[in-house]
């Protein structure tokens, strides 16, 4: 594991070891987020056979219903319309295949909320999202996680480094800590879900009611 992709590598770790827990053996995946490349070495030893697809570009060109697992680690932080993203992913899902995904949730950068333009979205927004995009059985956890630098500068680095501040950085507004350590606070999101045939819809509550037969577990 890279020293400056740790933060991103290891929430593809989190994120793949949850995916040990599904059975499913998917023919197409499509992998999304940061860390592209790492998160696609570790679907590949698990999947051999299939298709992983890591380009955006060709996400585009993919037929509907034609993807059987989307791991996306990472993305939806930087994305402006998560609503959207869970509507995409449906839509390239085949019924009964899976979603997993990591994010940031509100408290990530506490410490510096003034200088990064990530879009945090708490955790049970996202699980309505889920449901009214025709996802069944959202599953989300969080973990907070603390990273501490000894040196200024290469907190600066390594956050310009994952695009979680601006290229043009060069100080930030953070102390040190009782331990003589800059330390910044990252709310982990983990969640997976199931894609849903579009006929079935969410209640009132933003539940989707889908016969235990439909699912694959």
């Amino acid at each position: 594991m890279s020293e400056e992709n740790f933060l991103a590598e290891e929430s593809a770790d989190q994120l793949f070891a949850r995916l040990q827990f599904m059975s499913i053996k998917p023919s197409k995946i499509l992998v999304l987020g940061v860390s592209k490349k790492y998160s696609a070495g570790l679907l590949k030893k698990q999947y051999p056979e299939a298709e992983i697809i890591t380009e955006e570009s060709a996400m585009l060109a993919l037929p509907a219903h034609s993807v059987e697992l989307v791991f996306a680690n990472l993305f939806l932080p930087f994305s402006d319309n998560f609503q959207k993203n869970f509507s995409d992913w449906h839509q390239l899902l085949r019924p009964e295949s899976l979603v997993m995904f990591s994010t940031f949730g509100p408290d990530t950068l506490k410490e510096i909320a003034e200088n990064h333009a990530l879009h945090l979205v708490d955790m049970h927004n996202i699980g309505d999202a889920l449901t009214k995009n025709h996802f069944a059985d959202p599953v989300l956890d969080v973990e907070m996680v603390t990273v501490t630098y000894r040196e200024k500068e290469k907190l600066i680095h390594e956050l310009r480094h994952l695009k979680l501040i601006s290229e043009t950085s060069r100080d930030l507004a953070v102390t040190k800590d009782s331990e003589n350590l800059f330390a910044l606070t990252f709310e982990m999101i983990y969640g997976h879900a199931w894609a849903a045939e579009k006929g079935y819809q969410a209640d009132e509550s933003g539940v989707v009611k889908i016969p235990l037969s439909h699912l694959r577990k």
